[in-house]
């Protein structure tokens, strides 16, 4: 569930902030799937599984 605040949170900012350039927003929004993934794993999804929740992400 923290996985996906975050997403959803660094989602909506990549989208309305306009403060940062776009390769510091692409890095830092690369790190939270990375983290989400990582999480996942540790919850023992398989690579599958991953693949279908990050490409249905959010909806």
């Amino acid at each position: 569930m923290l996985g996906i605040l975050i997403l959803i949170t660094v989602y909506i900012w990549f989208l309305m902030g306009d403060r940062f350039n776009l390769s510091i927003k692409f890095i830092i929004c690369a790190a939270a799937v990375y983290s989400y993934v990582y999480y996942l794993q540790a919850q023992g999804a398989n690579r599958d599984q991953i693949m279908e929740i990050l490409l249905t992400f959010p909806g």
